[in-house]
């Protein structure tokens, strides 16, 4: 928002910094000729006061002050102009053009004038930049939801990457914002019949208890989040309502304390699905049905009435006894509460990951990735494991998904004669062209052009080309590429690493990379990430690389690994290192000691499990054999 500057208008009393052009310059001690106010002045000051000069009032005639006008002109109307011989006492004009004294100056009159204030508070006086605002009382955050049209609704380009990506053609083009605009929509019934089914599940957990809002408290507001779930395959599941607490309003220390909750690392997914395949285990999928609210809340929190429904007495209000989406301490709650439920069942917090749980019971184990609340099984014992699922059914609602074909947006296809198991995101391939509108481009065979090196050189140097960039979805673009290379396209990576490098100021150049990259997807858009048995006695392989000054700018190298199980990759990263190297050798270290770290992660997560690993593997590092002769020569050098 521009900020307005305001200027104040010189009022009566004021004095006119600028002489008359037609009068000659009055000496250093003499001050100026009172003038009335003609344009306004640009300083903003308390109180009117005089213009700030070196010389001080003559005696005879001095200004009131804080008034800033001579006590003689007081009460009436200065005149705009006056000749010399209209008043007595005006200076008379020099040999060379200058005004002088018609009698000779004081002894205090001649004094230094560099240190003497003259009269008025002319040092409290602020440059006219911008008025200092009024001291105002912090905002209420419930006045910064601003008020929603009745008819608005939330185009798909604003909703989250992954929904819109498995989201599939149902005819309607958008999702409706607030309650008010889904019941005016032609499909009412079924927004109606989800938000009362979201609440009579809330109802059914104890969420909360009408109460009538004590003296001294505030009671948050809320508003309804409607969606539409699909299926992998891009068919619609189900209407999905939320009743979302406007949680920005809490107060930190007040309404709530800890706020953290951790989720589980995609390559955490990926190895338990591998040793899945591997070793024949049993894969199934459950979800918890309203998991925020099983969380116990031990904060004092009041909540409005939902929108459309009302609970309890007229002028009540909802006290939360147990978690809801929105409130900051949700996610920490409800993963207090299923670590609490987990624990007894006999499983333990791995350290690797702490969304990552195991159960061992002799030689029967169980896996259980857990995120958020999705709960996916790895068990060698189906029995045991429907048994844990017994257990879980009796905490929590749960949706039992049967055996594991979709996670996290990811398609699971499962060959298990071969022992192999295949994770494609072809679906969210196809709506994601389809939204960028790629969906009839022709294909290339590389991610990047080859002939094409990227540098911030292309990036736009004009107020023209910034304007022109600012319609492109580039960020949106790179977002949507970004979950599907750290999902399952580790082909991608090198290439997303470099467009997310321009994300701040993208030029037309980076722009046509994105383009081909999604050239590039529409013809490998079949592809999987196969894991399968390998003929290799290693239970993994580590291989890293890294190329030497790539990054023109900085001169930085980018290191790249890949973590390979079995016949595919479990974990991989492309970076830009985060210092300068000097050689190809140096940049090979820094790369090797990128892919080192995460090999020690790996053998522990390992180790967990309960698998027994060899002395650590050698890597298989770019350029190693000039590496190992750059340390011999420089030791020769020592």
């Amino acid at each position: 928002m521009a900020e307005l500057l305001s200027m104040n208008s010189v009022g009566e009393g004021s004095v006119d910094p600028q002489p008359e052009p037609a009068a000659p310059l009055p000496p250093q001690n003499q001050p100026p000729v009172p003038e009335p106010a003609r344009s306004p002045s640009p300083v903003r000051s308390r109180a009117p006061s005089p213009s700030p000069t070196r010389s001080p009032p003559p005696p005879a005639a001095p200004p009131a002050r804080g008034r800033g006008k001579p006590a003689s002109t007081r009460g009436r109307q200065p005149q705009r102009s006056r000749s010399r011989s209209a008043a007595p006492s005006e200076p008379q004009a020099g040999p060379s053009g200058l005004q002088r004294e018609p009698s000779e100056p004081s002894l205090a009159e001649r004094r230094p004038k560099r240190n003497v204030k003259p009269p008025g508070e002319w040092w409290k006086v602020q440059p006219a930049a911008a008025p200092e605002p009024a001291p105002q009382d912090p905002p209420n955050p419930e006045e910064l939801m601003q008020d929603i049209n009745e008819d608005q609704e939330v185009p798909l380009s604003d909703a989250s990457t992954d929904e819109l990506c498995l989201k599939a053609s149902s005819g309607q083009n958008a999702w409706p914002a607030i309650y008010g605009a889904a019941m005016k929509r032609n499909d009412a019934e079924d927004w109606r019949a989800a938000a009362q089914a979201e609440l009579d599940a809330l109802i059914a957990n104890g969420t909360w208890e009408p109460c009538p809002l004590p003296p001294g408290k505030k009671a948050i507001g809320n508003r309804w989040v409607f969606t539409q779930k699909f299926l992998t395959d891009g068919e619609l599941e189900r209407y999905k309502a939320r009743l979302v607490i406007k949680g920005y309003a809490q107060r930190p220390g007040f309404d709530y304390f800890e706020t953290f909750a951790p989720t589980v690392r995609m390559a955490s997914v990926r190895i338990t699905l591998c040793l899945s395949a591997l070793e024949d285990l049993y894969l199934r999928s459950l979800d918890i049905s309203n998991a925020y609210t099983n969380g116990v809340l031990k904060e004092e929190v009041y909540m409005q009435q939902p929108e459309g429904f009302h609970f309890g007495k007229p002028g009540w209000v909802l006290r939360l006894r147990k978690a809801l989406y929105g409130l900051k301490q949700a996610g920490n709650v409800w993963n207090k509460t299923l670590h609490a439920t987990l624990r007894d069942s006999g499983f333990i917090r791995l350290k690797s990951d702490p969304s990552l749980y195991l159960s061992r019971r002799g030689n029967i184990r169980i896996i259980v990735p857990v995120f958020i609340d999705d709960i996916t099984i790895a068990s060698n014992d189906a029995a045991e494991a429907d048994r844990f699922v017994q257990e879980l059914s009796k905490v929590y609602k749960l949706r039992d998904l049967g055996d594991t074909s979709s996670l996290l947006g990811i398609s699971i296809t499962r060959d298990r004669p071969n022992r192999r198991i295949m994770l494609s995101q072809r679906q969210y391939i196809i709506d994601m062209l389809e939204r960028y509108g790629f969906d009839s481009c022709a294909s290339v065979q590389t991610p990047m052009d080859p002939g094409r090196r990227l540098s911030s050189e292309d990036c736009p140097s004009t107020p023209a080309e910034r304007t022109a960039m600012q319609s492109l979805p580039y960020i949106n673009a790179v977002g949507s590429l970004m979950f599907l290379a750290t999902c399952t396209r580790p082909d991608i990576a090198y290439t997303v690493s470099v467009l997310a490098r321009f994300n701040s100021i993208p030029g037309q150049a980076h722009w046509q990379a994105v383009k081909h990259l999604f050239r590039y997807l529409k013809g490998s858009q079949d592809l999987q990430l196969t894991y399968g048995p390998a003929a290799t006695t290693e239970l993994f392989v580590t291989y890293s690389k890294s190329d030497y000054a790539g990054d023109s700018d900085p001169l930085r190298s980018t290191g790249v690994y890949i973590d390979m199980m079995g016949t595919g990759a479990v974990d991989w990263s492309s970076k830009l290192q985060g210092i300068v190297t000097h050689s190809t050798t140096e940049a090979e270290y820094v790369a090797a000691n990128q892919a080192g770290r995460d090999i020690m992660w790996m053998r522990n997560l390992l180790e967990e499990f309960g698998y027994n690993l060899s002395p650590p593997q050698d890597e298989a590092a770019g350029n190693s054999q000039r590496a190992r002769q750059s340390v011999t020569q420089a030791m020769q050098e020592c």
